[in-house]
C-alpha cells in the first residue's frame, strides 16, 4: 500500500497537465488524509489566503504543488474561494 502511494506522488506532478485545479488535490484532500474541500472553504475566506497557506506548507506531498500557483488559484475557484 505505502509503495502505491509512493508511485503516486511521484508521478502526480507529471499529471498536472492533464487535470487541473481540485482535481489534482482531491486525491489526499479527502477529509481523511488532508482536509476537504468544505474544511478548507471554511478555514479561507479568499483564494489569496488559500495560495499562501499552501506556499508555505511544511508538508513535503505539497512541494509540487506550492511552486505552481496557477493550480492552487484554479484549486480555491473550484472550491468556491473568491479572489
Amino acid at each position: 500500500m505505502s509503495v502505491l502511494f509512493l508511485l503516486l506522488v511521484l508521478l502526480l506532478p507529471d499529471l498536472s497537465a492533464h487535470a487541473g485545479g481540485w482535481d489534482q488535490c482531491k486525491g489526499c484532500h479527502d477529509g481523511t488524509f488532508a482536509p476537504d474541500a468544505k474544511a478548507l472553504k471554511q478555514k479561507y475566506r479568499t483564494a489569496d489566503d488559500f495560495v499562501k497557506a499552501a506556499q508555505k506548507s511544511d508538508e513535503s506531498l505539497m512541494k509540487h504543488f506550492k511552486k505552481n500557483e496557477d493550480l492552487l488559484r484554479n484549486a480555491a475557484r473550484d472550491i468556491g474561494l473568491k479572489e
